[in-house]
């Protein structure tokens, strides 16, 4: 067999073995090949060829477990959602995962309203198990880490009830918090104060959100309504923290505001959290470039600003040359650091032929959640599954130039790669998109952008096509 049609022999970690996988597909061939596959790699899968009878093969397997992922035939699934691939009639444990969904080469339609309809991934049916086997293993493992994250986040959150969370009494008149004893023990005070003056407070405020919170507070006070507000603080001690202050007026006997009362709860590892879930959810794991889901908002707002300006925007899908062959020959670790190398050397010369430069803090165009390369007109490369890239190039006035970088970096990906001690040669091929002629949405561009990389792929190494109909 060839290396795409190979079944591949490698197993996937012991916390993986586990998954359950529930794959619905009409072709009966097709899919037992596949559950084959994904059996083979230590997955627990549940297949049938309609939805209407997942829940009867799943009785019939004694399985009762949330499924980990739901691998869908676009055709099937319509629109593909969670809610509408399952089924409202779905018994509630295959109702609650993300949705791989299955398209034929040319089903577009397929493809573009399962991303629009929150689909996780797709797969374009093929014989290619290494890189279905690559997609499932990514979407479950990001399963198990939103899973974790989301009982740490509720842990946290119930830490923080119980003993992270401070009462106090604000005198309009003496300008001076009061509480019980160790209300202001999150502050960062030595010893246990019960009560502090407005000025010691603000202290710990940095002076450009006095403003916000003067601001609420008298909105508070003139109007008689509660208010809620997350603030930065630097302790007594000097770390930062993230505190959110909820108040309400309180009046004395003669009917005036004289006093807010209220609670002031630390939520530093609550945000901190959020902080990770978003990266996550927006950041390739191994090598820190943005992931498909995060390349294909950025290339949604290069898109939408290219339609402003009557601009067009390049997508390069980019996929490694029998890149197998390095993990089968110097193992999985020795395969992470040549995906990080080749990376980094995609990150560099890309910078170098569109003249972007360093992001900063990082050597990488386009890196990390919180970075905005398409406010700077960069190009965005990103990692998807696999050992597939992406690239992304807006405001694109001539294609040539297009043409000319994807040429460069492929004759780059060619020059040798040290890896575990061991000279590699790794070469690629890539499909090129272009908005508008080619599609108006990032997922269709991607889409087009994968299928004309199966055609380079067929005329050989560092081959690249623009799609065609």
């Amino acid at each position: 067999m060839s290396d795409a049609t190979a079944m591949p022999s490698a197993r996937p970690d012991t916390a993986e073995r586990r998954a359950l996988i529930v794959l619905v597909d009409g072709d009966a061939v097709w899919r037992e090949s596949a559950a084959g596959a994904l059996r083979g790699h230590g997955y627990d899968v549940i297949a049938c060829g309609s939805l209407a009878d997942v829940s009867r093969e799943a009785f019939r397997q004694g399985a009762s477990r949330a499924a980990d992922l739901l691998v869908v035939d676009g055709a099937l699934a319509d629109a593909a959602t969670r809610r509408a691939a399952v089924g409202d009639d779905q018994p509630a444990p295959f109702g609650d995962c993300p949705v791989l969904i299955i398209a034929g080469a040319r089903d577009d339609e397929v493809i573009e309203r399962a991303l629009e309809a929150d689909a996780a991934d797709f797969f374009i049916r093929s014989t290619h198990w290494q890189l279905l086997v690559e997609r499932v293993r990514r979407l479950c493992r990001m399963t198990d880490m939103k899973r974790e994250l989301l009982a740490s986040h509720d842990r946290l959150a119930r830490a923080h009830t119980s003993a992270r969370v401070g009462t106090f009494d604000f005198d309009l008149g003496s300008r001076t918090f009061h509480g019980s004893t160790g209300s202001f023990s999150i502050l960062g005070f030595d010893t246990p104060r019960t009560a502090i003056s407005a000025d010691e407070f603000l202290r710990l405020v940095p002076r450009d959100r006095h403003e916000v919170l003067f601001s609420a507070t008298n909105h508070a006070i003139r109007a008689d309504v509660p208010f809620a507000l997350e603030l930065p603080l630097r302790k007594v001690g000097g770390d930062w923290m993230t505190v959110r202050m909820e108040a309400e007026p309180r009046r004395n006997s003669d009917g005036r505001v004289a006093m807010l009362r209220g609670v002031i709860r630390d939520m530093t590892e609550s945000v901190r959290a959020e902080r990770d879930m978003e990266r996550l959810i927006s950041a390739d794991p191994l090598t820190g470039l943005p992931n498909r889901n995060r390349f294909l908002a950025l290339c949604t707002e290069a898109v939408a600003e290219a339609r402003l300006h009557g601009r067009q925007v390049a997508v390069v899908a980019l996929d490694l040359d029998r890149f197998t062959q390095i993990n089968e020959s110097l193992g999985q670790v020795a395969g992470d650091e040549a995906i990080c190398t080749i990376a980094q050397r995609l990150a560099g010369e890309l910078a170098r032929l569109t003249g972007a430069g360093e992001c900063p803090g990082d050597s990488q165009p386009g890196v990390g959640p919180e970075s905005e390369p398409v406010a700077r007109g960069q190009a965005v490369l990103a990692r998807l599954p696999g050992d597939e890239f992406a690239i992304m190039v807006p405001m694109v006035q001539d294609p040539w130039h297009v043409d000319a970088m994807v040429d460069a970096l492929l004759r780059d990906l060619g020059l040798p790669l040290t890896i575990a001690g061991t000279e590699c040669f790794v070469t690629a091929c890539a499909g090129i998109a272009l908005y508008p002629r080619d599609g108006d949405t990032a997922g269709l561009l991607l889409a087009h952008a994968d299928s004309a990389l199966a055609d380079a792929k067929l005329r050989g190494s560092r081959s690249f096509r623009w799609y065609a109909p």
